[in-house]
């Protein structure tokens, strides 16, 4: 198989940076392939070359810039929760998570973008809970604990912080959560007092 053409390469992360920084200044509702098209003078034809939709475009460039890297587990259950914990809180500080909220905008608005966001979003899921999973079982949770609805709980909390809150999500925090969650598996082991 031949190398990828570099011209290539250069026109396509070109594109790239157009589309995040129109993503940025205007949101998903002023984002357009004319408009891409416009910023970084590539043709309209070679966008379309490359992707189908705005939609595939948008999502392609928003996860160029995403830190997609989990964390190999330890076998400890409380390091391989801070790293997890840490690795998030480094996404959403990046360029990444201050276009977080035009990624939720919109899959909001576009269903061809929310399909493809929901898929994305699973694959990472599903590489962070393989990651968890080995602690966790390693470290002898509760079979009735379900890994799914704990990985929500401890996302969601930075997810809030960072979208809603707007506090900051310091090691301070990190450390308040991992302790909740260890202190909620040692009494769930020790069972109903």
């Amino acid at each position: 198989m031949n190398p990828p053409d570099p011209r290539v390469l250069r026109s396509r992360e070109t594109v790239r940076v157009a589309a995040l920084e129109l993503l940025e200044e205007r949101g998903y509702a002023g984002f357009s392939i004319d408009a891409v098209s416009k910023r970084c003078g590539v043709a309209r034809s070679t966008i379309y070359r490359h992707w189908e939709s705005g939609a595939k475009l948008a999502l392609d460039a928003l996860t160029s810039i995403e830190e997609t890297a989990v964390p190999a587990s330890s076998g400890d259950l409380e390091a391989d929760l801070r790293s997890m914990l840490r690795n998030l809180a480094t996404k959403l500080a990046s360029p990444y998570g201050r276009l977080l909220p035009t990624l939720i905008d919109a899959a909001h608005r576009d269903p061809e973008f929310a399909a493809l966001q929901r898929s994305f979003a699973e694959r990472r899921r599903s590489e962070a809970l393989q990651q968890c999973g080995v602690s966790l079982a390693a470290s002898g949770l509760p079979p009735e604990v379900d890994l799914v609805v704990l990985a929500d709980q401890l996302a969601g909390a930075l997810y809030l912080r960072h979208l809603v809150s707007l506090q900051p999500i310091d090691e301070e925090f990190l450390d308040a959560l991992v302790q909740n969650v260890l202190s909620l598996i040692d009494q769930s082991r020790s069972g109903p007092n």
